[in-house]
């Protein structure tokens, strides 16, 4: 086992265990979703509710005869048209626990998930937990590689969520993170013009919870397994839908969040990456993308939701 230099305060006694929400979006899902709620069925932590947003427009009868069977361990919700973040969003207000956990629909969550992501925010000063995510086919990088780090200048995102070690990083992975539920609702939820395939709407929140004075500790022993397979709405995704989204979600994510002086730094890379995807592909198809998108991502942002309360800081915060 790795040593980790932060240490957890245990759990408080029984009567004082806050409630916790497991909110799980799943779109087109089928035995992928019955594996993870069975998963999440015989956790040690049993002070919990699981909300399923469910976003399928007819499941296959043997995922529906699973539903059904096990209402009783879970809040069935839908949400409509498909969109993680409007589900995400539609999770947490029908949350009733004081901490709210997002998990994906293709995972295999470890017994002491749960429990897991509620020691973390047991520290002071936590307001966004990371969990571990390893799937099968991709090596585990060394325990000291960087973890959830988020460069303003780039956009860029470190998404290695694989290591044994506890500390504090920039954002949390969509898949396996946690929030405590007040901080959540104050900083806007997630914001519905992140659409896509989503990138960018998990890393939009933390560092919006961040700028309310709180921090995102890694905590590895909230892990999950991924699957993955057939399903989920970046399932199949084309390549002009994936990078439209990574244009459009990517700027507007630095127009709501990052210190000004970031921007034409910002701005700069994203167009040196679509001229480098451009003069590689020999198409004028990622330049056009930027164009449209840098004008969309503007717009967007004049309508975006969750202001933060005056004076909250622009990131990185200083």
């Amino acid at each position: 086992m790795v040593s980790n230099d932060i240490p957890l305060p245990e759990l408080p006694s029984e009567p004082d265990l806050p409630l916790v929400s497991v909110v799980m979006p799943t779109y087109n899902r089928e035995l992928q979703l019955c594996i993870t709620l069975q998963s999440l069925f015989i956790q040690t932590y049993s002070l919990m509710e699981i909300i399923v947003v469910d976003q399928t427009k007819r499941h296959e009868e043997r995922t529906r005869r699973f539903l059904e069977q096990n209402r009783h361990r879970l809040r069935l919700i839908t949400s409509s048209p498909p969109a993680v973040t409007r589900a995400r969003s539609a999770g947490a207000l029908a949350a009733r626990g004081d901490i709210v956990i997002y998990v994906d629909d293709d995972v295999i969550c470890s017994r002491k998930f749960v429990a897991g992501h509620v020691r973390a925010h047991q520290l002071p000063g936590v307001g966004i937990v990371a969990g571990r995510m390893t799937e099968n086919g991709k090596p585990i990088p060394k325990d000291d590689a960087p973890v959830g780090q988020l460069d303003p200048a780039t956009i860029g995102v470190t998404r290695f969520f694989t290591s044994r070690k506890r500390q504090f990083v920039h954002h949390a992975p969509g898949a396996n993170m946690s929030f405590k539920r007040p901080l959540l609702l104050q900083a806007g939820l997630f914001e519905p013009a992140m659409g896509g395939t989503a990138r960018y709407e998990e890393t939009d929140a933390c560092i919006r919870v961040a700028r309310l004075g709180y921090k995102v500790l890694f905590e590895p022993t909230a892990h999950v397994h991924h699957l993955g397979g057939p399903g989920g709405q970046s399932y199949g995704a084309s390549f002009e839908r994936h990078y439209r989204t990574v244009v459009h979600n990517g700027l507007l994510f630095t127009w709501r969040n990052i210190r000004c002086r970031y921007w034409p730094q910002a701005l700069l890379y994203s167009f040196r990456n679509a001229f480098y995807l451009a003069r590689r592909d020999r198409s004028p198809l990622p330049l056009r993308i930027f164009v449209e998108e840098t004008a969309r991502s503007v717009r967007s942002y004049f309508r975006s939701t969750g202001s933060l309360p005056p004076g909250a800081p622009r990131w990185p915060l200083e």
